[in-house]
């Protein structure tokens, strides 16, 4: 029996937040694919569409707002059974007007740290990762001056806002150092460090 490859669907997803930070999330509606689940708002690319121009139209007729200004986060590719979703994921900036169920589905604001807590689609899941990880994050270089003044560069760092920094291990003693900085400045700060 030949292995047939699954239909592959482009779709464009937003990711709005209020002004309390929370995530809007709309329920899919019965007698669709995975209905009852929760999902981040948007849909199918069609043809002739940028995935830009498919997010504001989806987006217009899901929740009745008009996207102004939005970026790009995140592409995720998913398999289900009968078909391959690739999710473009954009975080929306500016809109007009207040989002509402358009299409007759609920919608809901939630708290970022309670997404996993709701039933979604399994191809949402990395989604709920890359909302939860700030905008720019440092990766420190080869100590090449003093123990004292890499610290220093560190602390400016967050200064700036850095809230995150990838943990570096190396053989060689230079990189030993990061990740001491790392250890001894971060972490009595309560700054989340990738591991």
């Amino acid at each position: 029996m030949p292995n047939i490859e699954p239909e592959s669907i482009p779709v464009a997803v937003a990711i709005i937040r209020n002004t309390s930070g929370h995530i809007l999330v709309s329920r899919r509606k019965k007698n669709t694919h995975l209905a009852g689940l929760w999902e981040f708002p948007g849909g199918k690319v069609e043809a002739g569409e940028t995935v830009y121009q498919a997010l504001v139209r989806e987006i217009h007729e899901e929740l009745d707002v008009t996207i102004e200004h939005a970026r790009r986060l995140i592409r995720i590719t998913h398999q289900y059974k009968t078909k391959t979703v690739i999710l473009d994921v954009w975080l929306v900036l500016k809109m007009i007007d207040s989002p509402v169920g358009n299409e007759g589905q609920a919608i809901d604001w939630v708290p970022v740290n309670q997404l996993g807590q709701l039933k979604m689609p399994a191809a949402d899941v990395p989604i709920i990762n890359a909302i939860t990880l700030p905008s720019c994050y440092a990766i420190t270089p080869e100590i090449v001056t003093s123990k004292q003044h890499f610290l220093q560069q560190i602390s400016k760092l967050i200064d700036q806002g850095i809230k995150l920094m990838p943990r570096t291990v190396s053989k060689k003693p230079q990189r030993c150092l990061s990740i001491y900085a790392l250890q001894t400045v971060l972490l009595p700060l309560s700054i989340p460090i990738l591991k």
